[in-house]
């Protein structure tokens, strides 16, 4: 009784251990493969299936616009990244309702006008994240699909690069003939769209008009101009973009061109073949005829202040102060008004008499009060808070590891230019050296160091002497070596480093030519981090030899210097002045030791 009682519980154990091995097999099978597989990413990006009303609707008069896709999708930055042109005053309201974007415009819309809705990549799905670019919606609230366009690049006018986000667009001009200076600053732009990543653009549906072309970084979201924190860019003659005498309501299926003129300040017309659809008032337009419209380079630029305007102030330190101002100051003078509790202040200018530097021997109290005034009749008063110390401010001979006087070289690793000098830069002016503290040792001499003072801070100093190639060079500097102003001592440092030869070096011999002749031309020779090496002048055709380069690569640029002061002049708006031209050679230059390279470059304006 008992081992058949026993039995049938051992049989359903065994039983169950056999199940639950096999479950075990096929579940680690299953997860075996699942883990070699995984199945295909998905790469593709939504797919619209209905719009409702559908795209190219004419004789809109609702307040929402539906568009359902294949796929649950989110909206990323919506009120970044999408647009409705022409540009309405209140933000539409996006809503997610399963499959479908619903869009409702919170103002009445115009009439008769046509409206796109440029999307950009704001459509992702929720798995991947794969964005619909480039996808648009369009419709108007009359008979009419406006069918106009432009196209065009922008780039930044100085470094000849594209800049992300910048707006295109068009403003309505009246029956004037001249652009005028305030529009920008006044009204919003009739149409708008965003470049592309590389400066591109092309904004279509435009009614026929008369137009300003334009381009915005636009900073603040308001679609307005803002001087001087802005970038802008603009062609400086109407645009007039007109249909036909003849056109009449066409078949969309129906082939034709039109003309638009640009009628430039001069009066010149200029035909360019343009598009229309004229439709029935039951009617939809499902595909747009493509159309070239007229196309437009323009340079962004930054408009400089012309009032003098305190540009950054700064406690660098909790003993020092940095104040820049826009313009130089003429005869500056500075005082602290609570000077009582900081005791002695010292002051320096740079070259420029922009910039004014101030140090105190111990930290300033937490609020300084600064008063600044010159001959010009400028008065600032500037408050600034404490910043505190890092550490302990410790003075004197013997200075350890606290605070110091902080040296920096101009040395890139180890290896020096036999052509160059070796610089040494400080953080606060340097009243006192002691050279019998330091020595310098070039190949087997040693030698007793001199420096040189090389700007008005006396913050950056030449070792003065002339190199010889291919030699072992070594600076050392012990404890208080250098005092600055305020009674820091700099702590001992060693620059140790090996002068190049001819053959580490290359050269580059460009041969320039240029549209432009008499014009003064600016050449520029630029490293990897765009600093300024060499620079040239020319009017004409020219040869340059840029000798003794260091392997890398670098840049070479040409500013059409048109008032002739040696520098890039930004534009102005308000007087309809363009920003100096400038033309970047593409690809970089790659300089390599013991090679002498030869260019060509044709400049065109």
């Amino acid at each position: 009784m008992l081992n058949s009682r026993f039995r049938p519980a051992t049989s359903i154990h065994l039983l169950t251990g056999w199940s639950a091995l096999i479950v075990l097999l096929l579940t680690s099978g299953c997860a075996t493969k699942g883990m070699l597989g995984g199945g295909p990413k998905d790469s593709k990006a939504p797919v619209v299936l209905m719009e409702e009303p559908p795209h190219g609707s004419i004789y809109f008069k609702g307040d929402e616009i539906a568009i359902t896709f294949d796929e649950f999708v989110k909206l990323k930055d919506a009120s970044k990244n999408i647009l409705v042109s022409p540009p309405l005053k209140e933000q539409p309201d996006y809503k997610l309702r399963g499959k479908t974007l619903v869009i409702k415009f919170n103002e009445p819309l115009t009439d008769s006008t046509t409206y796109c809705v440029f999307f950009g990549d704001a459509i992702i799905d929720i798995t991947e994240g794969n964005a619909l670019s480039g996808y648009s919606y369009v419709f108007s609230t009359g008979p009419v699909i406006d069918s106009l366009n432009i196209s065009g690049t922008i780039k930044d006018a100085y470094t000849g690069l594209a800049v992300e986000n910048t707006l295109a667009g068009l403003y309505l001009l009246g029956d004037t003939l001249n652009v005028p200076d305030s529009i920008a600053m006044k009204q919003a732009p009739r149409y708008i769209t965003r470049c592309n990543k590389d400066g591109t653009f092309r904004l279509g549906y435009i009614a026929p008009g008369r137009y300003m072309v334009f381009a915005l970084n636009d900073q603040n979201g308001n679609y307005f101009y803002n001087p001087y924190s802005e970038a802008f860019a603009y062609v400086d003659s109407v645009v007039g973009l007109q249909y036909p005498v003849n056109d009449t309501i066409l078949d969309i299926n129906t082939a034709y061109t039109d003309t638009t003129k640009a009628i430039s300040l001069s009066g010149e017309a200029v035909s360019t073949p343009i598009d229309t659809i004229a439709l029935e008032a039951d009617t939809t337009v499902s595909v747009i005829p493509p159309y070239v419209g007229p196309d437009f380079h323009m340079w962004l630029f930054t408009e400089q202040d012309s009032i003098q305007r305190i540009t950054s102030k700064e406690r660098t330190e909790a003993d020092a102060i940095r104040i820049t101002y826009r313009y130089p100051l003429i005869k500056p003078r500075v005082s602290i008004l609570n000077s009582d509790s900081i005791g002695r202040v010292f002051t320096v200018f740079n070259a420029f008499s922009d910039t004014i530097y101030l140090w105190t021997p111990a930290p300033l109290c937490d609020t300084v009060h600064i008063n600044i005034t010159d001959d010009n009749g400028r008065c600032d008063t500037i408050k600034l808070l404490s910043k505190k110390h890092a550490s302990t401010v410790r003075r004197g001979r013997g200075v350890s590891q606290g605070e110091h006087l902080l040296i920096k070289s101009n040395l890139s690793g180890q290896r020096l230019p036999h052509f160059k000098k070796l610089m040494l830069l400080f953080n606060q002016p340097v009243a006192l050296i002691d050279t019998t503290r330091c020595s310098f040792v070039a190949g087997t001499d040693t030698l007793s160091p001199v420096f040189r003072q090389m700007d008005s801070t006396a913050m950056k100093f030449e070792l003065v002497y002339k190199f010889e190639q291919n030699k072992l060079h070594k600076l050392f500097t012990g404890d208080s070596t250098f005092k600055s102003i305020t009674g820091l001592y700099s702590i001992k440092s060693s620059f140790n480093f090996t002068t190049s030869t001819i053959e580490d070096l290359g050269l580059l011999r460009i041969k320039l030519t240029t549209n432009k002749p008499s014009v003064n031309h600016i050449l520029q020779w630029l490293d990897d981090k765009s600093r300024v090496l060499v620079t040239h002048s020319f009017t004409s055709d020219t040869t340059f030899t840029i000798a003794n380069q260091m392997p890398g690569k670098y840049t070479l640029k040409v500013i059409l210097d048109n008032n002739r002061n040696n520098r890039w002049d930004t534009g102005q708006y308000m007087k309809l002045i363009q920003p100096e031209a400038t033309r970047t050679k593409e690809p970089a230059i790659e300089i390599r030791a013991n090679w002498e390279l030869e260019e060509e470059w044709n400049l065109v304006f």
